[in-house]
């Protein structure tokens, strides 16, 4: 189980990094702190807005 998960981790990464402007919205987010990989993975994969914000102040509430 720890092998696929350090797997999933490492695609997400790869894919994440393939994009520039993902990948600096993956660091900033990542420096928040709490903020994990793959929660800042699934901000970015699920905010079309995330692009477009200057703060966090700024972002919408995230509905689950």
């Amino acid at each position: 189980v720890e092998q696929q998960v350090k797997h999933t981790e490492e695609q997400i990464e790869q894919t994440i990094g393939e994009d520039q402007e993902m990948t600096k919205h993956f660091r900033l987010l990542r420096s928040v702190p709490g903020i994990g990989l793959v929660t800042a993975a699934a901000l970015i994969l699920t905010t079309s807005t995330l692009p477009l914000l200057r703060t966090a102040v700024n972002m919408p509430p995230i509905v689950v």
